[in-house]
């Protein structure tokens, strides 16, 4: 996989069999955890997780990190997580968000728990690899000979072209 299109045409593909699954987010007071829920085969939603981790890198291939907002999600060392983090961030299909408050033994507060669900995970993911090829795409890096070809072979084809124009006017006229 070289692009965000190759990633969104895998995560797409997982689409019919995670029809049923959901990513489940919590965060706050007692840390992070993600799980992806749901009924589907363990192979597939491993690769599902495996793809969601190949995605989390490519974001060090587009993202900043002088960007305060980039820096932060490229901080998250866990780059499946880092994935999970866009997701929740920028999918219309995270939602069912909840709140608690977590009480110490003696009843005082210990800080809030939030929750939330991203449905259509699959299908989420391929659409964000759309959103990033369009907004931050991954540039493969020129071979040699391509680079070579776009910066000389235009000019020693038309510099060629005109020598042999000169040539055969010489001979007619000259």
């Amino acid at each position: 996989m070289k692009t965000w299109l190759d990633l969104e045409s895998r995560f797409r593909a997982l689409a019919p069999v995670l029809q049923f699954c959901h990513l489940a987010a919590q965060w706050g007071a007692a840390g992070e955890h993600w799980h992806v829920n749901g009924t589907a085969a363990p192979a597939a939603r491993q690769e599902y997780e495996l793809l969601c981790g190949v995605a989390g890198q490519f974001l060090e291939r587009v993202y900043s990190p002088k960007v305060p907002e980039q820096a932060a999600l490229l901080a998250i060392p866990n780059t499946k997580i880092r994935w999970y983090t866009l997701l929740k961030q920028l999918s219309p299909h995270f939602g069912d968000l909840i709140y608690g408050e977590q009480h110490n033994e003696d009843g005082s507060s210990a800080g809030f728990i939030y929750a939330g669900t991203l449905r259509s995970i699959a299908e989420s993911s391929a659409n964000l690899c759309l959103a990033l090829q369009a907004n931050h795409p991954i540039v493969e890096p020129k071979s040699k000979w391509q680079w070579f070809h776009d910066n000389y072979v235009k000019a020693i084809v038309v510099g060629i072209i005109l020598a042999l124009v000169g040539a055969t006017i010489k001979l007619l006229f000259g």
